[in-house]
């Protein structure tokens, strides 16, 4: 948060709710509000579930790093 994320990737739904589960609650309103790149559908709506708004999760269909890093470039270019 002090470091200004505003974007957060994840491609597993351990990770996604290891990153709930560890971040404060008072915090838990800037995290719903960063942009979340995750992979496939499932990890979409486990987000949605934990507190995200759709408009704010892009979901790539593969967890490799030229994948995640292409619809980063996308994106962020529109």
């Amino acid at each position: 948060k002090r470091a200004g994320i505003d974007t957060v990737v994840l491609t597993s739904g351990e990770m996604l709710n290891a990153l709930v589960q560890h971040t404060d609650e008072q915090d838990h309103d800037w995290l719903f509000k960063c942009r979340l790149v995750v992979v496939g559908q499932r990890l979409a709506r486990l987000a949605v579930l934990l507190g995200w708004q759709q408009q704010d999760i892009w979901i790539s269909e593969k967890a490799d790093n030229h994948s995640l890093f292409e619809l980063l470039l996308e994106k962020r270019g529109k």
